[in-house]
């Protein structure tokens, strides 16, 4: 397979993997179940294009982010693999019940596009992270096949809800 492919595979199999979009799908219709489907199609296009900017600003300046702490990216990884392992051990031992503030009792949809819609819950940290590590590697590759396939991911997940 040729770089961009390795590129477009690599970066595509990671947003599915660390978002989870068929378990996204159900907490997005528990928080949108009063809004029509117009306004539910609405509220999912507007959560795609956030995330994608959220997920390409970490994406191309990540790297400097890093270097100005002073982090390096194995250490980067490490706390990734940390945060999604903690996130995925907090959704297993959560409660049936939905906490006050997971559904607002007057909020419209569109007012939890960003919040909790697309951040954390579409472009949270294991996301970000990842972002920033595809973005830490660019500079052996050109990065089209990455572009592609976070253009792909979103397009077809706003296209899904």
């Amino acid at each position: 397979m040729d770089g961009f492919g390795n590129d477009f595979s690599l970066a595509f199999a990671s947003l599915v993997a660390i978002i989870n979009p068929l378990g996204v799908a159900f907490v997005f219709r528990r928080l949108t179940i009063s809004a029509t489907p117009s306004e539910r199609a609405q509220l999912s296009t507007r959560i795609a294009l956030y995330a994608m900017a959220v997920i390409l600003g970490s994406y191309f300046f990540g790297r400097f982010v890093l270097g100005f702490f002073g982090i390096t990216l194995p250490a980067l990884r490490i706390a990734g693999g940390i945060i999604v392992a903690l996130s995925g051990w907090a959704l297993l031992n959560r409660s049936e019940e939905p906490a006050a503030s997971e559904v607002p009792n007057n909020a419209s949809a569109v007012s939890l596009a960003f919040f909790p819609l697309t951040m954390p819950l579409t472009a949270g940290p294991g996301t970000i992270t990842v972002a920033i590590a595809l973005g830490a590697a660019r500079a052996e590759r050109s990065g089209i096949g990455v572009l592609i396939a976070i253009a792909a991911f979103f397009w077809l997940r706003s296209r899904s809800l």
